[in-house]
């Protein structure tokens, strides 16, 4: 198994080692980190699946994410995050992977935007979702982009 460190961005000293508690040590409250994998295709990055909590009144949910972390030697401290088409519904990694950009030396992450759809041949078009859902409703509106940048940038 490749051993990767990820490097702190916010100028404190250390690194992160990429497994699941060395991430989570570094996540922020509230954000959950379920794997993390050091891979070598395309070129050495840790994979991190995870998801962040959210609220809506009594209701609540969780916006799950992927993000990749480039070996922090190459990385030019570029971050953007991948949005995925129409009601969106999963991690469609499939059009724009997380890795795509590692090689360039950026931090790349995609959220499933607060749901999974339950018809995957269309989820783009299924909004069922959100039917008696305010939660599911929010995060997909506005919600789930902001809290996976947030929870990713301090990863």
């Amino acid at each position: 198994m490749a051993s990767l460190l990820i490097a702190a961005s916010s100028g404190s000293a250390g690194a992160a080692e990429c497994t699941m508690m060395g991430i989570q040590a570094i996540a922020p409250a509230g954000t959950t980190i379920t794997s993390a994998t050091a891979l070598t295709d395309p070129v050495p990055y840790c994979d991190v699946l995870g998801y962040v909590r959210t609220e809506t009144g009594t209701q609540t949910n969780q916006v799950k994410f992927e993000l990749g972390l480039p070996d922090p030697t190459t990385w030019n401290t570029g971050f953007e995050v991948t949005g995925n088409g129409g009601f969106a519904g999963g991690l469609d990694t499939a059009e724009i992977p997380v890795n795509f950009w590692i090689p360039l030396g950026w931090a790349s992450a995609i959220t499933d935007t607060g749901h999974e759809s339950p018809n995957s041949s269309d989820d783009e078009i299924d909004g069922s979702f959100a039917l008696n859902n305010p939660a599911d409703k929010d995060d997909w509106l506005y919600r789930s982009v902001h809290v996976v940048t947030v929870a990713s940038q301090a990863i």
